[in-house]
């Protein structure tokens, strides 16, 4: 894993109006702003009350002219410490930037990145939207340039962390799957076939019959709407590898079937010798525990255990 990004400013930056530099940036890896009308030569000596024309500041209002010092100071001054981020494709990107700013000949702005933009977690997973929280996310709506950024809800994206509270309500339904996987182990085995029919119906899955039906043994045929899918379902009170295997190959030989669910009340320990396949779900009571709770059956559970 490599080291986290250490507490530090972090600014957004967009770059360009409505984007337009996202790609030349992220591409050639520079910031870019425009303020055009901002002289060069006095940003760097640090001369922000005049650093923009007469003329430009009688068309604009106070606040804005102030807000215009205000970014353009940012990112003459920041240092090479300072976190920059964007978001551009449904991802976040961020880098460190050389304080060293050069004025186009067009009079736009540029920094350069120190080595490139990133859109991944130091992990190396894609920073995308759904990964991101609501707060930070907001600042995309930032119509001027350049804004601070709550650094934590950025550090915490890219060091693949969560906030302190997140944190303990995580240990809490970690504690609470356990319990609920013991109370699981615990259901009368007709139950427990039940409670996997009512998780499957719940995840889109319906029943198109019993396939047979032996004591503590069932056997579902079962079809998603949306995926056109068929489905065997095998629920077992107890079951092995040698056993699985059985099953296993009856659902290849079938040319009906795409998925194959194996439910286990009371596993063999020898099923965790069982590799992953694409069309396999082995489902243990630890596994049927958290689908219980993703699909708001702790409360039946509870009423079936007393």
């Amino acid at each position: 894993m490599n080291k986290s990004i250490p507490e530090t400013e972090v600014y957004f930056i967009k770059l360009g109006s409505k984007g337009g530099w996202e790609e030349e940036c992220l591409k050639q890896n520079i910031l870019k702003v425009g303020f055009k009308e901002a002289d060069h030569q006095l940003c760097q000596q640090g001369k922000w009350e005049n650093i923009f024309q007469e003329s430009f500041c009688q068309k604009r209002k106070p606040q804005t002219i102030t807000d215009f010092q205000r970014q353009i100071k940012i990112f003459y001054e920041s240092g090479p410490e300072v976190l920059w981020i964007t978001f551009y494709r449904d991802r976040l990107w961020w880098c460190y930037s050389e304080k060293q700013v050069t004025r186009l000949s067009d009079g736009n702005k540029i920094r350069p990145v120190i080595g490139q933009w990133k859109d991944t977690d130091i992990e190396g997973k894609s920073l995308t939207f759904d990964r991101l929280s609501g707060k930070l996310l907001k600042v995309r709506g930032y119509r001027q340039t350049i804004c601070v950024v709550e650094s934590a809800l950025a550090l915490r994206a890219i060091n693949a962390q969560i906030s302190p509270e997140a944190e303990i309500a995580r240990a809490t339904i970690n504690q609470l799957k356990q319990e609920i996987a013991g109370l699981v182990k615990h259901l009368h085995w007709k139950d427990f076939e039940l409670l996997v029919d009512l998780i499957l119906t719940r995840a889109g899955w319906q029943r198109i019959r019993e396939l047979g039906k032996t004591e503590k043994s069932l056997d579902l045929e079962v079809i998603s709407p949306v995926l056109g899918e068929l489905g065997m379902v095998q629920v077992k009170s107890q079951s092995s590898k040698r056993e699985f295997e059985e099953y296993w190959n009856k659902f290849n030989q079938s040319k009906s079937f795409s998925r194959f669910f194996y439910i286990v009340h009371t596993p063999d320990k020898t099923l965790e010798q069982i590799p992953k396949h694409d069309k396999l779900r082995l489902l243990m009571a630890e596994d049927v525990a958290e689908l219980a709770i993703n699909s708001g059956l702790t409360e039946w559970i509870l009423k079936k255990c007393p």
